[in-house]
C-alpha cells in the first residue's frame, strides 16, 4: 500500500502548480494533505472528483485556515472529522479513516507560533489527539492507527537545515 503525505500549504495554489498531475503519476492508494484551506466550493474540478479516489475533506471554518484532506482508492468502513473537543473540531484539523485492518488519521498539529506565542495552544491539542488515538485505539480493540501529517515540530537536530540557531524557537522547543 502506497499512502503519501504532504502538508501543501494550500490545495488551490497546489493544484495551480500541478497537484492534480503529481495525483495521477505517483498512483498512491491514499494521499493525505494537510494546511488544505479550502472547502469543498473552492475546490478546483479535477480536485473534487478525480478519477479513482474518494474525497474525505474537513475544512476550518475559519475560511483560508488549517484543514485537511484526503483522497483514497480504497472506500474506508466510517469517517471521523471530529475528535470530540469544539475548540479542535472547527479548525478542521484531523480527519480519520477507518478501514478493516487499520484507521488512518491525517492531521495537521497547531503551530507553537515564531514568539511561542501559541505553545500552551500546541501541547493542549497535543494531549487532546492523545487522548483521542488512545480512545482510538481501545474502541478498535488495538487496530494499528497510521498517523498522516505535519506535526509542527523536529524532533532532533538531524531534522532541521540549522539546529543550532533554531533552538528554542518555533517548532524546536524542549517543550
Amino acid at each position: 500500500m502506497k499512502i503519501i503525505s504532504w502538508n501543501v500549504n494550500g490545495i488551490r495554489a497546489a493544484a495551480r502548480k500541478g497537484l492534480a498531475d503529481f495525483i495521477k503519476a505517483e498512483k498512491a492508494d491514499i494521499y493525505c494533505f494537510q494546511e488544505a484551506r479550502a472547502n469543498l466550493e473552492q475546490l478546483p474540478e479535477e480536485l473534487k472528483n478525480p478519477k479513482g479516489y474518494r474525497l474525505f475533506l474537513n475544512p476550518a471554518q475559519r475560511p483560508g485556515w488549517s484543514g485537511v484532506a484526503v483522497y483514497s482508492r480504497i472506500k474506508p468502513k466510517k469517517v471521523f472529522d471530529k475528535i470530540g473537543d469544539a475548540k479542535i473540531d472547527k479548525e478542521g484539523r484531523v480527519v480519520t479513516l477507518e478501514f478493516g485492518k487499520f484507521y488512518l488519521i491525517c492531521v495537521y498539529f497547531v503551530q507553537a507560533g515564531r514568539e511561542l506565542l501559541k505553545l500552551d495552544d500546541k501541547l493542549e491539542f497535543n494531549k487532546k489527539f492523545e487522548k483521542y488515538c488512545l480512545k482510538l485505539s481501545r474502541q478498535g480493540q488495538g487496530k494499528p492507527i497510521i498517523i498522516a501529517g505535519d506535526f509542527n515540530v523536529a524532533y532532533k537536530e538531524i531534522d532541521l537545515a540549522n539546529p543550532k540557531e533554531n533552538k528554542g524557537n518555533a517548532m524546536f522547543t524542549a517543550q
